[in-house]
């Protein structure tokens, strides 16, 4: 499960979100999710995120970064 998902960015400028959520089940859960993007840069700052666990899960991510 992913909160913000973005894929082939560059310059991408992820600020001030909330991401929250109450989430099941045995997934992995990430936050805010960067995936694929060579020689690309980012700016990630200010951002909030919130899960409430009601299952297992198998790994949880508040930033990943692929």
């Amino acid at each position: 499960m992913y909160g913000l998902y973005t894929i082939y960015q560059n310059n991408l400028q992820v600020s001030n979100n909330t991401v929250t959520g109450t989430i099941g089940g045995t997934t992995t859960i990430y936050g805010i999710y960067l995936s694929t993007a060579v020689n690309a840069n980012s700016t990630i700052s200010g951002n909030i995120v919130n899960f409430v666990f009601t299952g297992t899960t198998q790994s949880a991510y508040g930033l990943y970064i692929a």
